[in-house]
């Protein structure tokens, strides 16, 4: 999906751009489903495969995964010491069908 562009907008919102037709495809209010007030998105990711997945990194320390046909998370990670998300990456094994999902924050790198 080399075509998609995804941009963060007003704080915990991000919306998606088509750069073929350089239009909105949508977007979406992405870090409430955690309940806490006052989060940001720090890190988006997709998955490297089908891209249909998407890591998103709060500024409270969680990560919320998505399947792109839901407008829910799948899972919710917290990395319990409520420091921002720095990065995320997917990364595939050899024993492994899916992608394991690799996060980092100030304190810890979780799988």
């Amino acid at each position: 999906m080399g075509w998609l562009l995804v941009v963060a907008r007003m704080v915990s919102y991000i919306e998606g751009f088509d750069m073929r037709t350089r239009s909105s495809v949508g977007g979406r209010e992405v870090v409430a489903p955690t309940r806490d007030i006052y989060q940001e998105v720090t890190a988006l990711e997709f998955d490297g495969d089908e891209g249909f997945l998407m890591a998103i990194g709060s500024s409270s320390g969680k990560v919320l995964i998505y399947d792109l046909s839901s407008s829910y998370p799948i899972r919710i990670k917290d990395h319990m010491y409520g420091s921002p998300i720095l990065e995320i990456k997917w990364h595939q094994t050899l024993n492994s069908e899916r992608p394991k999902l690799i996060t980092t924050d100030n304190h810890i790198v979780r799988i």
